[in-house]
């Protein structure tokens, strides 16, 4: 196979040609290229004839066997984008800063040992993953500059913190999104609460047994992900955030969820799944934008009444919150009270029944029942005409109400591991009787039966 030539987008495309070399043709003929795709190759080196390539912006060298920063690229001063990623590089040379409209780097899955400091030198970049590669530690007091964004996904530069010596953050007016999961970061220093124009902070997969309190100053902040720790509760600073709209923090051993993070007036999303969360204060209730909630995997004795006072709740999972079977009017008191449903999650809680009130969620698509003790579904499920997915399976039913026939929306029904797959065949409706027990069908996109 040869490399292709795209004329339109000035790409010249040589990966996946098992090559040792860089092909000749790429300066000969295509000097004019601004991408310059080489990855998955066997390259070890670069020729200086690269040079010849004026315009290039976008070199793609990913995958390849290099040992070393290739030097013929810090003479490429208008490249914008360089992907080294997945090679075994140790250092980048101190040339690196002459490089001044670089914009991203990335180097994830290389051999650094210690931050490389001549990143900090290139004021334009705004991307720069440094991922799963070794630990590494900081040296000297290098300074490293966070624009728009910093993918410092990943990133395993600090020994498990940000020591202030260390690190400190630039352009602080105009950083928007810092990616900062999967390391073992368990503080950071006090610059950090300088970022005052962050928007979007995600801390997940790290050690923090608290939330560091310099994200309590960020008070821009729209999105916050902190799943994945070692928390087991929230600062009361954590009220300042008043822009804050999505809240990760699932798998946490949180145990009690302060007053602080229910006066949060601009929260639509909160996951509190995988907690150790026995009930909900009843400030709660004051969460009167709150669109999706998530309270799955707790030990919830008893559903908290201040959930039923969220009007705008769209999407509601109740996931394995009580391992016991559940008096029947909790599951009433959500149906008379959430009518504005649309996705509801009630797997995994010893149901017996479903009320026929359910019936009455006009705006429900997704309707998860697996993991039960149901045998019957209520008659009128025909009512739920905008239904789309329907979860059923791990139950004891043995049919399906045939009002369901009706429900054109329907494209998706899981009835895996039930008692269907024993059931005399008039006990599934008519309309079901050409794909039973195929999944072929004009309407369904996806119909799990055995």
């Amino acid at each position: 196979m040869a490399a292709i030539w795209d004329p339109e987008a000035m790409k010249y495309d040589a990966s996946n040609l098992n090559l040792d070399d860089v092909p000749e043709d790429l300066w000969k003929k295509y000097t004019n290229a601004k991408i310059v795709n080489l990855s998955h190759n066997n390259l070890t080196s670069l020729p200086r004839e690269l040079l010849n390539l004026p315009n290039v912006e976008e070199l793609i060298l990913a995958n390849n066997l290099l040992e070393k920063f290739p030097q013929v690229l810090c003479k490429m001063k208008g490249l914008r984008m360089i992907n080294l990623g997945y090679n075994v590089i140790k250092a980048v040379p101190r040339e690196l800063s002459s490089l001044q409209n670089l914009e991203e780097l990335n180097l994830e899955c290389n051999a650094f040992e210690k931050f490389p400091n001549e990143i900090c030198t290139l004021r334009k970049l705004n991307s720069l993953h440094l991922g799963f590669g070794r630990r590494l530690t900081f040296v000297g007091s290098g300074q490293l500059p966070v624009t728009n964004i910093v993918r410092a996904a990943t990133i395993k530069p600090l020994m498990q913190s940000y020591p202030s010596t260390s690190i400190y953050f630039e352009y602080t007016e105009t950083a928007r999104k810092l990616y900062l999961q999967q390391n073992e970061i368990v503080r950071f220093p006090d610059t950090f609460g300088l970022l005052s124009a962050l928007e979007d902070l995600d801390l997940s997969s790290n050690n923090f047994e608290e939330l560091p309190t310099q994200v309590s100053s960020l008070k821009a902040l729209r999105c916050l992900k902190v799943f994945n720790n070692n928390l087991t509760a929230l600062p009361d600073t954590i009220e300042q955030l008043q822009e804050l709209q999505e809240l990760d923090l699932s798998s946490n051993n949180i145990e009690t969820l302060s007053d602080a993070v229910c006066g949060l007036a601009n929260l639509t999303t909160l996951d509190l799944q995988n907690n150790q969360l026995l009930t909900l204060p009843h400030s709660f209730s004051n969460l009167q934008t709150l669109e999706c909630l998530s309270l799955a995997k707790n030990s919830l004795a008893h559903l908290p009444i201040p959930v039923c006072s969220l009007k705008t709740l769209k999407k509601l999972n109740l996931w394995i919150i009580q391992y016991q079977p559940y008096p029947m009017n909790w599951m009433n008191l959500i149906i008379s009270k959430l009518e504005h449903l649309s996705s509801f999650n009630i797997s995994y809680n010893a149901l017996s029944d479903i009320p026929e009130e359910i019936c009455t969620l006009k705006k429900l698509r997704k309707l998860d029942c697996s993991n039960n003790k149901l045998k019957t579904l209520p008659a009128s499920m025909g009512k739920l005409q905008r239904l789309q997915d329907l979860t059923l399976s791990c139950n004891k039913l043995t049919g399906i109400p045939n009002s369901l026939g009706s429900v054109k929306s329907l494209h998706k029904l899981d009835a895996k591991i039930t008692t269907l797959r024993h059931c005399q065949i008039d006990s599934v409706p008519d309309c079901y009787l050409s794909i039973f027990p195929t999944i072929i069908s004009e309407n369904f996109h996806k119909l799990y039966i055995m």
